[in-house]
């Protein structure tokens, strides 16, 4: 079959893989590269270029099959990468690294901080009390937040630990984290073994950058065409799917969006009333990712740094933020991916410090889809709406939002198709 591909994430990018094989296949990109959230970009750094992620950074073998087996078969070079995690913050003064035993408790105070140690009780307590049980039996409409008030967690459990970790796992605002329903947290924290103190995954990163796997798709695959064109519209029916860029009109058998809930309905002229019902369910975050080299962002104290690392300040510092509170997340990039550089680069989401002009070396802009209780029942409905009228639906926000939710997705489609 002739099929086109309306986005080239990961989900987009694992259906042309598995496809081209048998299927004349074309992957239409609307952004000036190919990749979605795999963005790695090629810096001038003390004097040697340096592959900075600044979307899709890390995976494991445990969690990620489908992407793993699609490295090992693509030859793509892969190194261990680690995963700590702390939090600054400037309101409670607390400030701790879990990661590393002799940094726990940062500030010697800590040993005397009433709630500081209420914080670790009600971590122990909660990951005791989740690690074995069947999210099954969980109320799918009951969220974090309920859960927490229902079982007495304390305001500094969540603030500052499990809110801005969920904050950091699902690119969201901290305010809207207790809104996400508790059986898709506990179901995420049970599956990715984040709930044991010990045997956790070895968690990994692309070599020479996340983007070394398109390239390797492309290498490898090379009867796929690559378009960078922006999708107008698309219209169906019986015979054909018509795909409408500004170049004009093409025909194909079959299209698969790969791309944003709501950007697949905006493109169909013909959505028929279930794709708009369930499509519309999801929403999205927009945020802003800056990669920058400024040392202020990160705790003044070594010992607090850490891969992920959270920053809370009384205000924000950023032009028309009014948050009371407001929390950044930092992702120290010469620990996750093994930089080889003496600078320090930093990948911060939402920034609420000023990063000095000078330091920033990349801006990017990302949609991160939000999963509250209507999205999360739309996911149940996804066979409702694929494989009907010569077109199937994948994306990462068919799952937990990550990258082996977009290669899932992907697969479930080619299950349906390669069969036709």
């Amino acid at each position: 079959m002739k099929i086109a591909i309306i986005g080239s994430g990961i989900s987009g990018l694992y259906a042309a893989w598995k496809l081209s094989k048998q299927h004349q296949v074309t992957v239409y990109e609307k952004n000036n590269y190919f990749g979605g959230h795999t963005d790695t970009h090629e810096l001038d750094i003390d004097g040697a270029k340096v592959a900075v992620d600044s979307g899709f950074i890390v995976f494991n073998d445990y969690n990620y099959p489908l992407f793993t087996d699609m490295l090992k078969k693509l030859g793509v070079e892969t190194q261990s990468s680690d995963m700590s995690f702390s939090v600054n913050n400037l309101v409670s003064g607390l400030q701790y690294n879990p990661s590393k035993k002799w940094s726990l408790f940062a500030r010697p105070q800590n040993f005397l901080n009433r709630k500081f140690l209420q914080m670790l009780s009600d971590l122990l307590r909660f990951y005791d009390d989740n690690k074995n049980i069947d999210v099954a039996d969980i109320e799918p409409t009951l969220t974090i937040e309920e859960y927490l008030d229902q079982h007495k967690y304390s305001h500094e459990f969540r603030y500052e630990h499990l809110y801005p970790m969920c904050g950091a796992l699902w690119s969201a605002p901290v305010e809207q984290v207790g809104q996400i329903p508790y059986r898709f947290v506990v179901s995420f924290f049970q599956h990715h073994r984040m709930l044991q103190l010990k045997e956790r995954p070895q968690w990994q990163t692309v070599k020479h950058g996340s983007a070394s796997y398109i390239r390797a798709i492309q290498k490898n695959c090379p009867s796929l065409e690559w378009k960078f064109a922006e999708v107008k519209a698309v219209s169906r029916s019986q015979e054909k799917v018509l795909i409408e860029t500004v170049e004009g009109q093409s025909q194909y058998d079959w299209v698969i969006f790969a791309s944003h809930a709501d950007d697949s309905l905006s493109l169909l002229k013909d959505a028929s009333s279930l794709e708009q019902e369930i499509l519309s369910q999801f929403g999205y975050q927009d945020n802003r990712m800056v990669v920058h080299r400024d040392l202020s962002i990160m705790p003044k104290s070594r010992l607090q740094w850490a891969s992920w690392h959270v920053h809370v300040t009384p205000t924000s510092q950023v032009e028309n933020d009014t948050s009371a509170i407001h929390y950044g997340f930092t992702y120290w990039m010469n620990n996750l991916q093994n930089l080889s550089c003496k600078t320090q680069i930093f990948s911060t989401l939402n920034p609420n410090m000023k990063i000095k002009p000078e330091d920033i070396l990349v801006e990017r802009q990302y949609r991160h889809p939000v999963f509250d209780a209507k999205a999360i029942q739309a996911q149940s409905r996804w066979h409702e709406i694929n494989g009907q009228n010569r077109t199937s639906f994948c994306g990462a926000y068919w799952g937990w939002g990550f990258h082996e939710d977009g290669a899932r997705s992907a697969a479930r489609v080619l299950e349906q198709i390669l069969v036709l």
